[in-house]
């Protein structure tokens, strides 16, 4: 008898098959637009797998949005962004999620939007400047910081301005703190920082920065002890964005 019900248990077993587990998360990007504002995209991640059975995800939005329920029931082609939502504004807040999968099921998430996630830098499409020895390149939006490389720790560049035309200007900063992009403050960094009146920074300083122009196509040393280099800055956007070449 024990050995029959032990049998039908292993048999009942081997005929239920195991349901796959659907790891559905959410995440999202952000960069600054200048004045407060932030510009946002927040979307679902999963494997290929669970992706192909979602039919739509719904955001719903913090109540001062108009039409705060957006429906998004196209995958997209960023990859690693699937049913991604783009939109602006002010502050945080948490975004319900709801996933609507092809069978008619649901899933409910919430996605606590943050700005610490900057969007990733657009790849540099343009040459690299002429005899440059490139140590790195990026692109910078205005209002913007980056990491000036390894070579430098504790460096940055700000883009203060970008200009078509005139001369763009700049900030080159020394922080003894790490900076995030999503989260920085230039006015909270200048209260934090000294602005040195001399052209260059020194091994000895911690927290400074020296303000410096320059126009397209025309090397500028990097205003820093260190490794000789320049930078060269290229095809700028007015006041949006501009391609950087560290060379050395």
């Amino acid at each position: 008898m024990a050995k029959r019900f032990v049998l039908g248990w292993l048999m009942l077993m081997v005929s239920v098959p195991c349901l796959p587990q659907t790891a559905v998360t959410t995440d999202n990007t952000a960069k600054s637009i200048g004045a407060g504002r932030w510009e946002w995209t927040v979307f679902i991640k999963a494997d290929p797998a669970t992706l192909s059975q979602i039919h739509c995800v719904e955001y719903l939005l913090h109540p001062t949005f108009p039409d705060r329920d957006r429906k998004v029931c196209d995958r997209g082609s960023t990859p690693g962004q699937a049913f991604s939502l783009t939109a602006s504004g002010w502050g945080t807040f948490d975004i319900p999620v709801t996933v609507f999968f092809n069978d008619g099921k649901t899933q409910s998430l919430t996605h606590h939007l943050s700005f610490d996630k900057p969007a990733p830098l657009p790849t540099v499409a343009s040459p690299a400047p002429a005899g440059c020895n490139v140590a790195g390149s990026f692109s910078i939006a205005e209002h913007s910081i980056q990491p000036l490389g390894a070579d430098w720790p504790g460096v940055y560049l700000y883009a203060a301005e970008i200009h078509h035309i005139l001369p763009s200007h700049f900030d080159l900063v020394k922080s003894s703190q790490p900076l995030q992009a999503g989260s920085f403050n230039w006015s909270e960094q200048t209260r934090s920082s000294a602005l040195k009146r001399h052209t260059a920074l020194s091994d000895a300083d911690t927290n400074a920065y020296v303000k410096f122009s320059a126009a397209p196509k025309k090397p500028v040393p990097i205003a820093i002890a260190g490794p000789r280099a320049t930078l060269t800055f290229k095809d700028p956007q007015e006041h949006k964005s501009i391609s950087v070449f560290v060379c050395k």
